[in-house]
Formats: C-alpha cells, structure tokens, sequence
C-alpha cells in the first residue's frame, strides 16, 4: 500500500484510491483475495504497457537475476514500449522503457537491485520475489512459462513465451516442436546440438525474442533467417564460432549479442543488411575485424567490443553511423582511431580504458561536442593532442 501510495502527491489521488479500495477488492476472485490481495491492488494501479512489461517477467525462473537493459531490449523487441508521439526511435523507446522499470521497482515489484558503481540511480540488474512472480504467472494464465526442474510434460496450452533452463535429465525438444508455432519468446541454457535441430528453428516462425546462452552449437542452421519476426538474439556464452549469411535476412533484428563466444571470429558480410539493428555486444570474442558493411548500419547505436583481444582496428567508414552513442574498446588491441571518428555528432561514451596498444587520439577528437565520458585509464604512453 505505501508502495502505492508513494507516486500519489495530492489528497484527491489518495482519496481516489480509498474509494476504489472496497470496490476493487470485493470485485476479485476468492483466488485473488486469497494470495494477492495487496499485490493486485498495486497492478490495477498501473498504465496497459506496465501491466504487459510486468506480467512478462513470469518468463524468467524464481531468483534469477535479471539483467534490466536486456529486459529493456527484450520489452522493446515484444512492441511493449510505445513513446506518446508513436515514434519508432530505439532511443526514445529505451527512456520509455527506464521509465517503465522505474515505476514497477517504486511498488516493490523488483527487489535485491544491483546498482551502477558510478551512478547510483542506474540499476543494472534485480531480482523478483517468488511470490510476486507467482502473481506474475497467475496473471499471464499460462502464457509465460519457465521449465527448471525435471518435468515430464509442458503446459502448452497458451503458450508464447517459454523459459527452458538447466534439468538434471536430456529432454527432447523435437517431442515439443508442435507447441513453438505460437512461440514469441524462446530462453535455453546449455542446450546440445542434438537439441538444437533444425526442425526446432524451423517451428520458431513467430519467435521474437531468441535467447540460447550457454549452448554448445558451433553453427547456427541456415534456418534461422526464416524467423522474419526475429528481433533480439542472445548467443553469449556459447560455441558458436560464426553465424550464417542468412541471419542477413532478419529485416527486424535490433538487438545482436554474442558476448564471450570466445571462438566467435567474425560477422557476416551481409550485417549492413540489418537495417534497424541497434545495438551489437562482441565483448570477449575472437574477431579480429570488422567488415566494411557494418557502417551501412544508420540505426546502430551501441557497438561492444570490449575485451576483443584480436581487434586492432575500426573500419575507416564508421563516420557513417550517424546515430552511434557509445564504443566500447577496453582491454582491446585497437592500435589506433580511424580520424572518421571524429565526426559521429551523437556520440557520448568512448571507453578506451586499459587499451594498451594505443598511443594517441585523434587530433580532431574535440569536436565530438555530445561526448560526456571518454574512459583513457590505464593506457601507458597516450599521447592527446585536442584541437
């Protein structure tokens, strides 16, 4: 209630909210009264697109630490997020979306918040308490479901978002492959290439969201350009050593990660085909470089190459991502900036720290006029000259 209460500022709203009181209480079901009472009285509090992004959360197994710009992505990539003007832009939908998580966490819906060390107002990742998400499932009526224990049979009925994390037991997956039609979201930890068939991918045709962490699948099948509705892939933490020319087909990819995929060595030609991708996190692969094509990219805004060990440059073209705001290179072997940099008006964050084979900036570097944090520890011998 006090979680409730908190957003309310004048005595007419908490006059409004004792008078629906009574009469949102006596209107639920004894199911309802009986084990969230207090919790539903916060959700009908909330806006239609809060009620969607809080419900969703059921995907996730209990006490799992979520990391909130990947939930961010994952609610944009769902169409969850819309800003008041309608407006496509990934920015403008990643404040809505802040502000979104922001209300949910003031009523107490997220707890254990892990916080940015340089800004204490950012959190970085939470976790739900199990009987919230237990309201969160109830609400969701079997939409969202998470396997995280042994199970013989999947609620299906319903189905559109689904968790499949660690069992003690190989399960077959192609015994299910009937129920993945309906399928926006699909999460898998640790999966076999013998679980990762084409015929699994080939179900997956109305799959938004495809996260598969952990898995030891070196090539994905060409299969996975026909996901068209594809709009966010998770492949961290996997064998995956390169992916396929028809990935170049996802038309509505935004998000790419492919974070420590340590025999990941490089992107596909084709990647400047991705015309609304925003964001590619490569952090602790193996690539040693760039193609050219990834500067057709108009919308890429953040660009992960942290800990790329391989990398010692970027390519000459990257001018021509007009809407980049953040490069992360740290602990990279980048040797030098292409002076093209120099020109990315929009610009705000270059993360350079620990990047040992670097000796000096571009001269024109000052001109990057929306530039708030350029991260140079740790760099023995650089040398700045700013114009």
């Amino acid at each position: 209630m006090g979680s409730l209460l908190q957003s309310k500022h004048t005595e007419k709203e908490w006059q409004y909210v004792l008078s629906n009181l009574d009469d949102k209480f006596w209107k639920m079901e004894k199911m309802e009264t009986d084990l969230f009472p207090h919790l539903y009285l916060s959700y009908h509090d909330l806006t239609p697109q809060m009620k969607r992004c809080f419900s969703y959360c059921a995907v996730f197994p209990k006490d799992y630490e979520i990391d909130v710009d990947s939930l961010i992505r994952i609610w944009m990539a769902q169409g969850y997020l819309t800003t008041a003007n309608s407006s496509s832009d990934h920015n403008q939908m990643e404040q809505k979306g802040r502000e979104v998580f922001g209300n949910l966490a003031m009523r107490s819906l997220f707890q254990d918040f892990e916080k940015d060390y340089e800004d204490s107002n950012i959190i970085i990742s939470c976790k739900m308490h199990d009987i919230v998400h237990d309201f969160a499932e109830f609400l969701t009526k079997n939409e969202c479901y998470s396997v995280d224990r042994q199970e013989d049979k999947v609620k299906i009925e319903n189905l559109r978002h689904l968790s499949w994390q660690k069992i003690e037991r190989p399960t077959d997956l192609d015994s299910i492959c009937d129920a993945f039609g309906k399928l926006r979201s699909f999460f898998a930890e640790d999966l076999s290439p013998e679980q990762l068939t084409p015929k699994m991918f080939n179900g997956l045709k109305c799959v938004r969201v495809l996260r598969l962490c952990g898995c030891k699948l070196q090539k994905l099948p060409k299969e996975i350009g026909d996901l068209l509705q594809l709009r966010y892939i998770d492949l961290s933490c996997s064998n995956i050593e390169e992916l396929p020319d028809s990935i170049c087909s996802l038309d509505n990819l935004q998000t790419l990660r492919l974070r420590r995929c340590e025999y990941f060595s490089r992107l596909p030609e084709g990647i400047g085909n991705l015309r609304h991708l925003s964001k590619i996190y490569l952090s602790w692969s193996k690539v040693e470089e760039l193609p050219d094509s990834i500067c057709s990219l108009d919308n890429l805004e953040i660009l992960n190459l942290k800990g790329c060990v391989y990398l010692s440059s970027l390519p000459e073209g990257i001018e021509n991502l007009r809407h980049l705001r953040k490069i992360y290179l740290s602990e990279s072997k980048v040797e030098e900036l292409p002076d093209s940099i120099c020109s990315l008006d929009n610009l705000e964050i270059l993360d350079l720290r620990g990047c040992d084979c670097l000796s000096s900036l571009p001269e024109e570097i000052g001109n990057l006029r929306h530039l708030r944090k350029i991260d140079i520890n740790f760099l023995k011998g650089l040398e700045i000259c700013v114009t």
